[in-house]
């Protein structure tokens, strides 16, 4: 039995560059893009999801206006 992680996120905040891989039926890893809006929605995380201008934007976007956005609070 093999144990592999469904889904990773590689973040360079350097380059501003974000890519998120998913492990497929084969066994292989590919990359998933981001919607026309800039959301990465995970399948592992059932409705979690990110927007890209949350790892780049100057100042960084606070905690709270986040979390309402996600619908968390």
């Amino acid at each position: 039995m093999s144990l592999r992680v469904r889904e990773y996120w590689l973040i360079d905040p350097q380059r501003r560059r974000a890519e998120f891989y998913r492990l497929g039926k084969e066994g292989w890893y590919q990359i998933v893009p981001v919607d026309e809006e800039g959301v990465y929605r995970s399948e592992v995380v059932s409705g979690f999801w990110v927007k890209l201008t949350w790892f780049w934007d100057e100042p960084l976007p606070r905690v709270l206006d986040v979390l309402r956005e996600l619908g968390v609070v």
